[in-house]
């Protein structure tokens, strides 16, 4: 699936999301691996090597998951911030433009969050467990002075 391995530390790959540039064009995926437990991993595939992609996270700042989107996305607009590609995908499953940072809650101050500027609305919505509880400030580090005030 998608030019990444299809299991890692013997649990099976179960979904793939591509990261995209304004312009479609594909830059880096992230593979979940899970097995029947429900334990899983979520491993960032953003070195290219050839016909796929091997494991290794993008240089920091790092770039959102949705930049396509946002790229569509009129200004005046809401845009919403979530945790994670899982979330932000079935968000954009309901056609409604959203954007997370790679590395969960605990990497958002790692995200590039440039890529919103000059939008005048955007919803948090963070997971209900203890990192999606911590991730307001972390996240709103990175926005504050984009010009826009996330709403939680």
């Amino acid at each position: 699936m998608n030019g990444i391995p299809q299991s890692h530390h013997g649990k099976p790959l179960i979904h793939v999301w591509t990261y995209r540039a304004k312009d479609g064009a594909a830059f880096g995926q992230v593979g979940r691996y899970q097995d029947g437990d429900g334990k899983k991993d979520i491993i960032p595939f953003f070195k290219p090597n050839g016909t796929g992609w091997t494991a290794g996270a993008p240089d920091e700042p790092r770039p959102l998951f949705g930049l396509d989107w946002l790229a569509r996305q009129p200004n005046d607009e809401a845009v919403y911030i979530v945790e994670g590609e899982k979330s932000a995908a079935a968000l954009h499953g309901l056609g409604l433009c959203a954007v997370t940072s790679l590395g969960g809650a605990n990497a958002a101050s790692k995200a590039n969050w440039t890529p919103l500027d000059g939008f005048k609305t955007a919803y948090l919505l963070p997971d209900y467990d203890h990192a999606g509880g911590t991730v307001r400030p972390s996240r709103l580090r990175g926005v504050n002075g984009l010009g826009i005030a996330p709403n939680a």
